[in-house]
């Protein structure tokens, strides 16, 4: 007999998986270039889901879930990531590049993160309540066909197309255009890359942009297949923990480490959730695996998934 809750588990890791690691990749993007731990990168994501849901609320003069489809509201779906490319541009160029050129070091600048995440996530709330108003929208579901007795949705074919487009249009950056090499070289050796004569500020700046970009569209997508409980501006902040051991698992700053990293630690949290459902107890108990995931990580394999690639490449590279 097909146990339906568990090809659930399974797809819903699938596509949890896609949506966490866009936005865990957008930040693995990020660091590796400005070395920052950004805990402002979930509100990248809230801002997307910001404008995807205005957005709906300008073409059809309200908001309900129906409304909020990607099937229904695909100019939201196309232009929302970019409020979060915009976002994460705002705040590379008001809060972080001051405070570095002024020498700040790592921990001043995740500190200051965390302030500018409070801030970020305050304003959204206000203009949320301004423009949409008190209500905590929530957006409809498109299925496509069964399988098993489960529904297979629009969301969970559209999020593994998604990080495939990712995978294959970052790879493409990296390996056949100047800035994408440029990426690369600062990524390496900062202080080299820039005696070269590479324009920082501006291989920054479409980092930035770039892991932004990605942060809002996989926030976007997260909201149309499970949005937060409490409320949409609380997106970002509900899934920073996801994220953050994405990156951590995955090998800070390894943007491929951390896209793997996002599906373990997806089929690990909706497993454990099946299995505790099934032996009685509260599912909501599985919010602590990505916790014991980055324990773990930081115990036993510090360099994540991108560190044991490396050494299990090594000697075959040398032979």
């Amino acid at each position: 007999m097909v146990d339906e809750a568990l090809i659930r588990a399974v797809k819903d890791s699938i596509t949890m998986g896609s949506t966490i690691g866009l936005m865990a990749a957008g930040l693995a993007l990020t660091y590796s270039i400005s070395r920052i731990a950004n805990f402002a990168h979930g509100d990248y994501a809230t801002s997307a889901i910001f404008l995807y849901i205005f957005i709906s609320w300008l073409i059809f003069g309200e908001v309900t879930g129906d409304l909020l489809t990607p099937t229904r509201n695909v100019p939201g779906f196309l232009f929302a990531p970019f409020a979060g490319a915009v976002a994460a541009f705002l705040s590379y160029l008001l809060v972080f590049r001051p405070l570095k050129l002024r020498g700040a070091t790592p921990l001043q600048l995740m500190v200051a993160s965390i302030g500018l995440e409070l801030a970020l996530r305050a304003l959204l709330y206000i203009v949320y309540y301004v423009l949409v108003g008190a209500k905590a929208v929530t957006p409809g579901t498109v299925n496509v066909f069964q399988l098993a007795g489960v529904n297979v949705k629009l969301i969970d074919l559209l999020s593994p197309l998604a990080v495939i487009a990712a995978v294959v249009g970052v790879h493409l950056l990296l390996t056949k255009t100047l800035i994408g090499i440029s990426m690369r070289a600062l990524a390496s050796n900062p202080t080299l890359a820039e005696a070269v004569g590479i324009n920082v500020f501006r291989v920054e700046s479409l980092t930035w942009l770039l892991g932004g970009f990605l942060a809002g569209l996989g926030g976007v997508l997260y909201f149309t297949f499970r949005p937060v409980a409490t409320h949409p501006m609380e997106t970002g902040w509900a899934l920073l923990a996801f994220v953050f051991a994405a990156i951590t698992l995955g090998g800070l700053g390894s943007f491929f480490g951390s896209l793997a990293a996002s599906f373990i630690i997806a089929f690990a949290y909706n497993l454990v959730s099946y299995l505790l459902i099934q032996v009685g107890l509260p599912s909501d108990l599985s919010f602590s695996v990505p916790l014991i995931v980055v324990m773990l990580t930081l115990l036993f394999a510090p360099g994540g998934l991108a560190g044991l690639w490396a050494k299990w490449r090594a000697p075959r590279v040398a032979g």
